[in-house]
Formats: C-alpha cells, sequence, structure tokens
C-alpha cells in the first residue's frame, strides 16, 4: 500500500491545491492510503469535504491532529506511520520569495529523506 500523508493547515486553497495534486497521482488509488494531517487545536471546517473527495476517489483517509511545531509533528507523523511521500503547500509570494520555501516547508524538505511534493496553491 501506497502511503502519503498531506499537511493540511487553515487555508481551504492550499488544501485544495494538495487534494488536486493527490487524485492525479498515477496507481491504482484503492491501494493507497491518504493521511491528512492538522497541527493545532481542531481542524477546519472543510476537512471533513477534503477526505471525502479522496474517499470518493478510491483513497483509504485517515485524520490526524495533533499540537506541536508543525515542522517536528509532520516529521514525527511521518516517520510513526512510515510513509512514502509527504506532500505540503507553498505560500503565494513575491517573485523573489518564490525562490525561498517557508520554514516549516525548508524544514521538513531539510530533515527528511522521505520524497516530499509541494504544490502551489491554486489562485
Amino acid at each position: 500500500m501506497f502511503e502519503l500523508l498531506l499537511t493540511i493547515d487553515d487555508e481551504k486553497a492550499r488544501a485544495q491545491a494538495q487534494i488536486e495534486t493527490v487524485l492525479e497521482t498515477p496507481g491504482d488509488h484503492d491501494r493507497m492510503t491518504a493521511r491528512l494531517l492538522h497541527v493545532g487545536d481542531s481542524p477546519p471546517s472543510f476537512f471533513k469535504g477534503l477526505k471525502s473527495q479522496l474517499a470518493s476517489a478510491g483513497f483509504t483517509t485517515e485524520s490526524i491532529c495533533v499540537r506541536g511545531d508543525p515542522a517536528t509533528t509532520i516529521l514525527e507523523t511521518a516517520e510513526s506511520h512510515d510513509v512514502d511521500r509527504i506532500c505540503l503547500t507553498s505560500r503565494s509570494r513575491t517573485p523573489t520569495g518564490k525562490a525561498i520555501f517557508g520554514s516549516v516547508t525548508q524544514s521538513v524538505i531539510a530533515s527528511t529523506e522521505r520524497p516530499v511534493l509541494v504544490c502551489h496553491p491554486l489562485e
């Protein structure tokens, strides 16, 4: 089974970019698990809708909501679930700022040997 970890924050456009990208993942979605991770007190209101989109496409889904430092929590969750790929989104930035990822994204990329898929939010 192929395991994905999607890091979902409070911004719906970034979350939807992740879902759209993951839905384009080649292969048998019935053999893929998508774990949606929200670091914070409670997941955003649109969280269940994201899970439904993935489930409709055949993915097995799981919700994870924990408190903690975002980068550390993402890395620990990826390790504990032995995921095959981590999926993050970048924030919209100026042309100069696009050359550098946000601090959480940079920390995750620099601190893991797992593949990291970085999506750009839909505009």
